[in-house]
């Protein structure tokens, strides 16, 4: 059998467990987030323009799949958002005091989740409008 070059990352990689790609791909947000994190609630993360393209949809999916889904965090739509070290700490703060959630971030490029460690050990899976992508 022949692996592809996603398969072939996929068994590579040290966090991302599952790339989807294709059409209708934010409606398996929920099902692959259930699966992945099995009673774990969602912090959905974005900024306007990533929540206002595909926010809802997204929320719609975690919750058919039984997902219990936190206040969202959506960050303004400019200046861009960064993955920089100041987004990192508001977002650490924020998921501190709670207990059993994984962020769920919405990004057309780099998501908070580049600096993951610093978030004392939270994860943060990237629902992205173009692919969708969770890490664990």
């Amino acid at each position: 059998m022949t692996d592809t070059v996603i398969e072939t990352a996929l068994r590579n990689a040290d966090d991302t467990r599952v790339i989807a790609f294709g059409l209708s791909v934010l409606d398996r947000t929920g099902p692959l987030f259930a699966e992945l994190f099995p009673g774990k609630k969602a912090l959905v993360v974005a900024d306007e323009n990533a929540f206002g393209s595909a926010g809802e949809q997204v929320e719609r999916s975690l919750d058919d799949a039984g997902v219990a889904i936190r206040p969202r965090k959506v960050f303004p739509g400019t200046p861009t958002l960064y993955a920089n070290y100041s987004n990192v700490e508001v977002l650490r703060e924020l998921v501190r005091p709670m207990e059993d959630t994984i962020i769920c971030s919405i990004a057309s490029g780099s998501p908070p989740q580049a600096h993951k460690n610093d978030l004392e050990g939270t994860r943060a899976p990237s629902a992205t409008h173009t692919p969708l992508s969770l890490r664990a």
